[in-house]
């Protein structure tokens, strides 16, 4: 399992790289995308791949003496490194999915506060000054907002629910839990969302673009 793990970390970061230093400033977003999430999926399935013939050299089996041992003798239960590095790992997996899964849940409690507004697509109005957000088919916008804000940050929104950008981030989320381990992970992460928004700001118009840049909340 750890030869796996490391296998696939490797695959990860090789794709992650290759994005930076050839993907990223030189091809369109829809094409990064395709390779961003190519980098997710096929390292997992990369070590499944059966080898030439030619490549698996045989080992010959070493024989050692047979050693006789007491009548009273019983196997002992040791916990060796790889036992607490197994159960650190599945602790990381646990920790890292619950993380994800509260979030999931907040955005739940707040559906549920939430008045809809627009049924196609279902638009709810959440109250205060928060985040506008998408995700699974809804968008959620603060009620403060005025006309020109609340049409400007519905297409937006639109924009990724039509892209399937929520099933990017569930990817992302079930990748990043587990292989909480891997240090270029998060920043793979940010490449993705990154590359999400920069389809929808070569979409809108200059004046547009220079109108969400400040606002983080609505990218």
């Amino acid at each position: 399992m750890l030869q796996y793990l490391l296998m696939v970390s490797l695959g990860v970061s090789a794709f992650w790289l290759l994005y930076r230093l050839a993907f990223k400033h030189q091809s369109k977003p829809r094409t990064n995308r395709s390779f961003l999430l190519l980098g997710l999926t096929a390292p997992f399935f990369v070590p499944f791949t059966a080898l030439p013939s030619g490549a698996v050299t045989a080992v010959e089996p070493v024989l050692l003496p047979l050693v006789e041992v007491g009548s009273n003798w019983y196997p002992q239960a040791s916990t060796t490194p790889l036992n607490w590095g197994l159960w650190l790992y599945l602790t990381g997996i646990i920790i890292w999915a619950g993380y994800y899964a509260s979030g999931l849940v907040h955005l739940l409690k707040i559906k549920k506060q939430a008045t809809l507004l627009q049924t196609q697509p279902k638009v709810y109005g959440i109250p205060g000054k928060g985040m506008p957000f998408s995700f699974a088919g809804k968008i959620l916008i603060p009620q403060s907002l005025n006309g020109k804000q609340r049409k400007t940050v519905l297409e937006h929104k639109w924009w990724h629910l039509r892209c399937y950008h929520s099933a990017d981030i569930l990817l992302a989320m079930a990748v990043h839990s587990v292989l909480w381990f891997l240090p270029i992970l998060p920043f793979y992460l940010r490449d993705l969302k990154q590359n999400m928004n920069t389809r929808w700001m070569l979409k809108c118009s200059k004046k547009t673009h220079l109108w969400l840049m400040p606002k983080r909340s609505y990218s």
